[in-house]
């Protein structure tokens, strides 16, 4: 292994953990189950029981649309507009939401490159021992290999960084929605 292969494996080393965390962000900490939320939300809303809808909304925490509901409802048990602290918390949670997805892009858009860079390395190695190397085919051999794995390595990275950011991206704009929606039904309790 080469020097560029290590510089590659923390590479892939560093997206996966940056893609590992922000799926179980994404995938399992931020979302809730949207329409029996909605729906029970909406009707304890409506009827104006807003502790109600506050414990079903702290029952499903830590999930972002349940935590906004919770800090407007908070507010609104307390006779105060829901708006201004609803804004800020979702105006925070959807930066959370994009958050890392940049970087991903990023990484993936840096590893196809590196691998190529790498497999002109490896092979312009092979070719500046001489020709006596080169006649053998050890060299050349093992040059090929080594281009190989540099380039398998870089379009393995940018696969795993092409899905992750799709699936990821995806989510953060479902999230996004049901923040947008969440907000709206809360503020429909401060207009009762």
């Amino acid at each position: 292994m080469t020097w560029f292969n290590a510089l590659q494996i923390a590479l892939v080393a560093g997206v996966i953990l940056l893609i590992a965390r922000r799926m179980r962000t994404l995938l399992f900490e931020a979302p809730v189950d949207t329409k029996p939320f909605l729906e029970a939300l909406e009707a304890a809303v409506a009827a104006r029981q807003l502790g109600l809808a506050r414990q079903i909304a702290e029952a499903c925490a830590p999930a972002w649309p349940a935590r906004l509901a919770s800090r407007g409802l908070a507010e609104l048990e307390l006779g105060a507009p829901a708006r201004p602290v609803m804004e800020e918390a979702q105006l925070d949670f959807e930066a959370e939401a994009g958050r890392g997805l940049g970087a991903i892009v990023a990484f993936g858009r840096m590893a196809s490159p590196l691998a190529f860079i790498g497999v002109i390395v490896e092979i312009g190695r092979a070719f500046g021992s001489g020709m006596e190397g080169l006649q053998r085919g050890l060299l050349a051999s093992r040059a090929l290999e080594r281009s190989l794995f540099t380039f398998a390595l870089g379009v393995g990275t940018f696969a795993i960084c092409f899905a992750a950011a799709t699936i990821l991206q995806r989510r953060a704009r479902r999230l996004r929605a049901d923040l947008q929606r969440v907000a709206s039904l809360v503020a429909q309790g401060e207009v009762q």
